[in-house]
């Protein structure tokens, strides 16, 4: 999809975080791809639940949402036609940035093409990768 207008990220730069973000802009005219990846324990879990991994593109990740706002924003822009999105919904985002208080980490590699995580959950996680096409 190529961009109307410039679109808001949580995370611009190669960088480990977890109590803070890199908000970035990716300007209107950008061809970009979006990837979701999503987590949500199954039943009421009573304590978090802990989920990680690592992702690697062959193409740059020119940015990350991770943000319930900022996840809410893109649903619609970004989310494929056919899928039910969470919007709205305040505990959707991955736990990073400011205000956290655990162990939830988002890391972008040097090269741009790898992402990695932690989250802690009870509720739902999500990120939105940005690939530049």
């Amino acid at each position: 999809m190529t961009l109307s207008n410039q679109l808001v990220v949580d995370i611009a730069t190669p960088a480990t975080y977890m109590t803070s973000l890199s908000l970035g802009f990716i300007p209107a005219g950008t061809t970009v791809r979006s990837y979701m990846i999503h987590a949500d324990p199954v039943g009421s879990p009573d304590n978090d639940q802990s989920f990680g991994g690592s992702v690697r593109f062959s193409k740059d990740i020119v940015g990350i949402i991770s943000t319930t706002g900022n996840l809410d924003a893109t649903d619609f822009l970004l989310g494929a036609p056919a899928t039910s999105y969470p919007t709205g919904d305040e505990k959707r985002d991955a736990g990073v940035g400011p205000g956290s208080t655990d162990a939830d980490a988002i890391s972008l590699s040097a090269d741009r093409r790898t992402m990695s995580f932690v989250m802690q959950l009870i509720h739902l996680g999500q990120i939105r990768i940005l690939l530049k096409q």
